[in-house]
């Protein structure tokens, strides 16, 4: 489990028969600071905060593999319910199957309900090994 300035990530990697998925449970605290000035009367995670606990999930499968992954668009992208202080979200991503495509579903959930969808396209790089270095012609 990992502790985060805003929230609390736990992390998991699954094969189902749709295909390879990766998964964060996160918590977002009822003191997160997004809460602060985003409606004080009723306080709504903005949208912002969930993607980037998507990017952050895409990011961490490229660091399994000693990829560096960054961000290059987001498509189809629909908030559909509000996320309240104290949530337990589970953020869910599909990598590529093609990995030239770049491009990741992602799903996040809270109590079996759709919050946010859509896809994220990225650009990833491979990082060098450490102390390799190619002979320079």
């Amino acid at each position: 489990m990992k502790k985060e300035k805003w929230h609390t990530v736990s992390y998991r990697d699954t094969a189902s028969e749709q295909g390879r998925h990766v998964s964060a449970e996160v918590e977002i605290g009822e003191s997160s600071p997004w809460f602060s000035g985003h409606f004080p009367i009723e306080p709504v995670l903005p949208g912002i905060a969930l993607l980037s606990m998507v990017s952050e999930l895409i990011r961490h499968c490229g660091a399994v593999k000693r990829e560096r992954i960054t961000l290059a668009g987001i498509r189809r992208v629909r908030f559909r319910l509000p996320v309240r202080p104290g949530a337990l979200l589970l953020v869910s991503v599909s990598p590529p199957y093609d990995r030239n495509q770049g491009a990741y579903n992602f799903k996040i959930a809270a109590k079996g309900e759709t919050v946010c969808s859509g896809i994220m396209d990225v650009i990833t790089v491979t990082e060098q090994i450490q102390g390799f270095k190619e002979d320079s012609k």
